[in-house]
């Protein structure tokens, strides 16, 4: 009989050798991937979702111009966005801001807020859509972002830390960076995607524009997007 040939020890580890390092390169660039398409579709879900919840309560309460600014942010919420979005929804907090968990994991956190950088008078509401909940890193750009429900036509909307979008044309939901040009959505002083403040200047917006790449980007991250993953 003829006998059997195997693998030598030496012809293994060299298989193994080169799966390791195929492995090693490729792993990561699949990580990232999966990564940059949770947030793709994740994000684009909570925009229809959002507009989804916008015009049902416009149905019920006029366009968003006419809804009460007055309420604190857990009454707002109640009125405009519990009732139209229940099948949605895990679970619920409210207080000073109003969270939802949507049932990807995904939080809104809702909040109202007046405009202008010497408390004008123009309210709009803010909601933060965290990607992946209560886990970290919570950073702008990268599991952050940032929509708002604008309720009038105005040239620009204004937080006090910078303006939040320009060219506002009705009520309707917005992203920030709306209506800046590719050029000031990556260097804006604030709020631009990829800025990066020296010690001493302002943090808390940092960023912020970012969203407004990804959705002119038809809700994909650009290949040259500031953040890396």
């Amino acid at each position: 009989m003829v006998g059997k040939k195997g693998f030598t020890l030496a012809e293994v580890l060299i298989t193994l050798g080169i799966i390791g390092v195929v492995a090693a390169l490729t792993i990561p660039s699949l990580m990232t991937a999966y990564k940059k398409h949770v947030i793709e579709t994740r994000l684009k879900h909570s925009y229809s979702l959002l507009n989804q919840v916008v015009k049902l309560a416009q149905a019920d309460y006029d366009e968003p111009s006419g809804w009460d600014y007055t309420l604190g942010t857990s009454d707002f919420a109640k009125t405009y966005f519990s009732p139209y979005m229940k099948s949605d929804i895990k679970k619920k907090n409210t207080g000073n801001w109003h969270i939802v968990t949507l049932l990807n994991g995904v939080t809104w956190t809702i909040s109202r807020w007046m405009g202008g950088p010497t408390g004008a008078s123009y309210p709009y509401i803010r909601i933060n859509i965290d990607i992946n909940g209560t886990s970290k890193p919570n950073k702008q750009g990268v599991d952050v972002f940032n929509f708002y429900i604008l309720p009038q036509k105005r040239g620009w909307y204004n937080t006090g830390d910078g303006d939040i979008a320009c060219n506002v044309s009705g009520p309707g939901v917005y992203y920030d960076g709306y209506g800046f040009s590719d050029d000031e959505i990556k260097n804006n002083y604030y709020r631009g995607c990829g800025f990066n403040p020296e010690e001493g200047e302002p943090y808390g917006a940092v960023n912020s524009f970012c969203v407004a790449l990804i959705v002119r980007n038809n809700w994909k991250i650009p290949k040259d997007y500031p953040i890396k993953f």
